[in-house]
């Protein structure tokens, strides 16, 4: 987490379209910047987890990494081995919002996603107890 991050965590969850977009109004946070973090580390298999109110933001030994909002099962994947995927966000200087690829929910020991169309993933290794 950035130290710019650990000031600001104070959320305000504001909703669009029930589904894709959702904006979130914290005082001067970079959210890129906590994205790019988060990149970085899965990039080099670094384990790390950041949390910013309902917002989690993980990256795992085996280079991935992933958004989770925690309140709604939302989430997008940022980088999957070490490879980085495409992920829309709308920043400005007071609030930001995502589109996001896929709901998501913790089944035992698998992280099991479920895309727009329906398709489901089980995921086995992630750090699940770091997630509930």
């Amino acid at each position: 987490m950035t130290k710019e991050t650990k000031k600001n965590l104070s959320v305000l969850h504001l909703r669009k379209d029930n589904i894709s977009l959702i904006y979130r109004i914290i005082k001067s946070m970079n959210i890129k910047k906590e994205i790019k973090y988060i990149i970085k580390r899965g990039l080099i298999n670094d384990a790390r987890k950041v949390q910013l109110g309902e917002l989690v933001l993980f990256s795992t030994q085996t280079g991935d990494a992933w958004l989770l909002d925690t309140e709604d099962n939302l989430a997008i994947c940022l980088l999957k081995n070490k490879i980085k995927h495409k992920y829309k966000i709308i920043d400005t200087p007071t609030q930001f919002g995502f589109d996001w690829d896929f709901k998501y929910f913790i089944e035992n020991e698998y992280f099991v996603t479920i895309d727009k169309n329906g398709n489901e993933r089980k995921i086995l290794g992630y750090p699940i107890e770091q997630l509930k």
